[in-house]
């Protein structure tokens, strides 16, 4: 009995000191982001942070979100204080200097289909800076690039504008850069800087790609609110978020496969690689795409050869890549086509 009563004070106290933890974090920590939310509901931020590029995306039913079509789409980014710079929006969404229905398929012109997040999309870049202008200078009027990237994508977004435009563009070619957070979205149901914009979310059953639905249980609930469970959960999700990003990776080789096309998927690393590469995901990716005959490139080694310490690839005080960071992803990008055209003619 006293053994028992014993066990009892000790689990009263550790749930107590849980509490205390709890509330201490929540004082001290307030806009700590929790996990991202995995279920289309319609809760509010777990973090209360306010958007702050909203006005300037409209809602896409497929992709989630896509930017206001116009000529002078542009915005400053008040937190890391980089100016305003104007991009031309196609009526599609994205940032291309022509709209997609003038694409004529039936030429030999050759297109290469650009996709990603904010880094493709060179956001605080101007047009003769982009990622997108470079290559296209580079490789001459015979090519035709077309950037399907959009800020805040993941993973999965950027997969689906793919498969949303694919058969009505036709590509040779796809680049699909990505950095190591694009995955870590693959989870989520809403984006933290746009939260209005509900996307899809998915998981893997029975080996395919699966949307999730409403129906969050109230031991995922408890998980995702808890400042101090939140980061075990975390770790628990990032096995799910790998399995999620090889079943994309897995359907954008077979896409291409079947429409005669290359699927060459480059790994951009950010400043947390600037003291070691932390790549986690590369390994287990890159032998999946090589096993599926397409190409995988991470570009920490030429970056880290360029300049060890990744000075002047990153704008000041935001970590997007700047003009030499630009040019430097386009240069790689822009050798990996080149080969694979040579490749082609010399079948």
């Amino acid at each position: 009995m006293r053994t028992r009563r014993i066990l009892l004070i000790n689990v009263a106290m550790l749930i107590l000191m849980l509490c205390i933890t709890e509330a201490v974090l929540r004082i001290i920590s307030p806009d700590t982001c929790l996990t991202t939310r995995t279920y289309p509901d319609t809760e509010i931020a777990l973090n209360h942070q306010e958007p702050t590029f909203s006005s300037y995306f409209r809602h896409h039913d497929s992709l989630g979100w896509v930017c206001t079509t116009g000529d002078h789409f542009g915005f400053a980014n008040r937190i890391t204080k980089q100016p305003a710079k104007f991009y031309h929006i196609n009526h599609q969404g994205f940032r291309n200097p022509f709209d997609f229905d003038s694409v004529d398929t039936s030429t030999n012109l050759r297109r290469i289909l650009l996709i990603g997040d904010s880094f493709i999309f060179s956001l605080f870049l101007n047009e003769d800076q982009s990622i997108r202008q470079l290559i296209q200078d580079s490789l001459g009027s015979a090519y035709l690039c077309i950037n399907l990237g959009i800020p805040g994508f993941g993973f999965g977004q950027s997969s689906l504008s793919m498969y949303q435009y694919v058969h009505q563009l036709k590509p040779d070619l796809v680049i699909h850069l990505y950095i190591d957070e694009d995955i870590r979205r693959v989870l989520e149901s809403r984006q933290i800087l746009l939260e209005e914009f509900s996307k899809p979310s998915f998981s893997v059953k029975h080996g395919k790609l699966v949307e999730r639905r409403d129906g969050k249980s109230w031991v995922v609930k408890g998980l995702e609110s808890s400042y101090i469970l939140n980061r075990f959960y975390k770790r628990y999700l990032e096995k799910e978020q790998i399995q999620i990003a090889e079943r994309f990776i897995t359907i954008n080789c077979e896409m291409l496969t079947a429409n005669k096309g290359k699927y060459l998927l480059f790994r951009c690393p950010t400043l947390t690689d600037k003291q070691q590469n932390t790549n986690i995901f590369g390994h287990t990716i890159g032998s999946l795409i090589d096993a599926n005959g397409h190409q995988y490139v991470d570009l920490y080694d030429q970056m880290k050869h360029s300049h060890k310490s990744f000075d002047g690839f990153f704008l000041q005080g935001d970590g997007h890549p700047s003009s030499k960071g630009a040019r430097l992803i386009a240069s790689n990008i822009t050798k990996a086509i080149k080969f694979h055209y040579a490749e082609v003619n010399n079948e």
